[in-house]
């Protein structure tokens, strides 16, 4: 009798599907279509998780998932992909255009979009601030810290009200939720695809449950130990991109040397800030910003390791020396969210 307890003790906590607290609700059979008419055939349904797994009281949370079935008669293990910016991304899969970039990995596995917890519908985790704008928010340094503390406390006292375990929404909650839904779905091995804050995911996934995961893509890598990001990082980025900028003729003549441009640029807006006009997101008005040397340093720590805007900075800086502040406005307006939105998920423990 004890060695049949003993047995059943084992496979409840070591058994690869037996032990999960998650389950799945509303799942349903469907046909997905790229923008060229290729058929997937895929499961769509959603994960109940706890909010809090460390609270055995904590309330049920759930989770859209989209699970696309592969192409190939003898697929590869699945792979699972892990979004940037904390973000949903099950609509790639219902968005012809979308889908068909993932063809290629479709022709050789099945594959797996998962809403990340706090990014989507009812169970989103994402403060709006409603009231005024500091218009100074690109001018001074200690404004804009304050602004985010003020943000952030009026967050955290909706969530609270709301009912939300902000504890909650850790990286290691998300990591649990893959290993967790791959149990549901009786996937033994798989393989991750992480994209930016998804490489944080991704990460702490195959340090958790390494022996689980076959392959591992990261795109944009920022590995947990990197969330701060130190004044020297921007030096460096400015000091690769002109080492770039070193080797084109053209741009050469223009920008000899994008360090000294930048500093350049910075005492000009010191002593003279350029405003910018651009609309505010959530009422549509348009309102006038002035952009200091903050302001400009923010944008380029923004920006300068997104590979779509690397080849702009230049252009950006040569543009603001030169008087025309339209390439700034649009930074601007581009990341103006970050002083309106915060999010409340993906915290590091």
């Amino acid at each position: 009798m004890k060695k049949i307890a003993l047995v059943i003790i084992t496979l409840l906590f070591n058994g690869p599907f037996l032990f999960c607290q998650a389950h799945l609700v509303d799942v349903e059979n469907k046909k997905y279509k790229t923008s060229t008419n290729i058929e997937i055939l895929g499961q769509a349904g959603y994960m109940n998780v706890l909010e809090n797994r460390n609270n055995p009281d904590s309330r049920k949370i759930k989770m859209k998932y989209i699970h696309l079935k592969s192409l190939s008669k003898n697929p590869v293990a699945p792979v699972v992909y892990l979004e940037g910016g904390g973000n949903s991304c099950t609509w790639q899969a219902e968005s012809p255009e979308d889908l068909t970039d993932w063809i290629e990995i479709l022709e050789v596995s099945d594959l797996i979009f998962v809403d990340q917890r706090g990014s989507d519908g009812d169970e989103s985790l994402t403060y709006i601030w409603q009231e005024e704008y500091p218009k100074d928010f690109f001018i001074s340094e200690e404004i804009a810290i304050d602004h985010y503390k003020l943000m952030s406390a009026k967050g955290l006292s909706t969530f609270q009200k709301k009912g939300v375990d902000i504890r909650g929404y850790t990286i290691e909650e998300h990591a649990q939720d893959i290993h967790e839904l791959t149990q549901l779905l009786n996937i033994e091995s798989y393989s991750i695809f992480g994209f930016s804050y998804g490489t944080h995911i991704g990460m702490t996934v195959m340090k958790l449950f390494p022996e689980r995961i076959e392959k591992a893509i990261l795109v944009g890598a920022d590995a947990p130990n990197q969330s701060l990001n130190y004044p020297r990082y921007l030096d460096e980025h400015i000091g690769l991109i002109n080492t770039l900028i070193q080797k084109d003729e053209v741009i050469k003549k223009q920008i000899p040397d994008l360090n000294k441009l930048v500093f350049k640029v910075m005492d000009k807006l010191d002593k003279n800030p350029a405003v910018v006009t651009i609309q505010n997101p959530l009422t549509g008005k348009n309102m006038d910003l002035p952009i200091g040397p903050f302001g400009l340093a923010l944008i380029l720590r923004l920006d300068i390791d997104d590979a779509n805007d690397i080849p702009i900075i230049p252009r950006l800086l040569y543009s603001i020396d030169e008087g025309d502040h339209s390439l700034l406005t649009y930074f601007v307006q581009k990341r103006i969210v970050y002083a309106i939105g915060l999010p409340g998920n993906g915290i590091n423990q």
